[in-house]
């Protein structure tokens, strides 16, 4: 659940709440995402897990006009893209 800071974004602020309240742990696995886990022994009707982050993003690079497979002769159309056809006359 915890967003990761890598290309583009940053998490500054994470915090993760039970109900009913629990001590939650957390740890990196091998592919650099945090798990957190925590265990509620006693018995409960209902379980709601809240989460709140602060994440900075960085600005994305511009997309390109075209794509270069565009040019290899075939028309590519938006699809809300609008034709406009004038007369010969």
């Amino acid at each position: 659940m915890q967003p990761r800071s890598e290309s583009g974004q940053r998490c500054l602020q994470f915090e993760l709440t039970t109900n009913p309240r629990a001590r939650i742990h957390a740890y990196r696995d091998h592919l650099g995402n945090v798990v957190h886990h925590f265990d509620i022994p006693a018995r409960h009707a209902q379980l709601r897990i809240t989460t709140e982050a602060t994440v900075e993003m960085s600005s994305a690079a511009a997309l390109p006009d075209s794509h270069p497979s565009d040019h290899c002769g075939r028309r590519h159309h938006h699809p809300d893209a609008r034709e406009t056809r004038t007369s010969g006359r």
